[in-house]
């Protein structure tokens, strides 16, 4: 599986950037009102590592054909 570059650049800047903010800002708020955000910041981030193994998987192959 080989994604296209645009696509393969937005999802690699949403999970290096976008996921990372959004666990900080959940997990900060939940503190500040006293909300229980295990749940949603488990889901989020395991997601974001299945996401992640999929762009990987995706490089690997990109560089495996660009190097026959």
């Amino acid at each position: 599986m080989i994604l296209p570059d645009k696509l393969y650049t937005i999802i690699k800047w949403i999970l290096c950037t976008v996921v990372p903010a959004s666990i900080a800002l959940i997990s900060g708020l939940g503190l500040a009102y006293g909300w229980d955000t295990k749940l949603l910041i488990t889901t989020i981030s395991l997601m974001a590592t299945f996401a992640g193994a999929l762009c990987g998987i995706s490089n690997a192959a990109y560089k495996n054909n660009n190097a026959q």
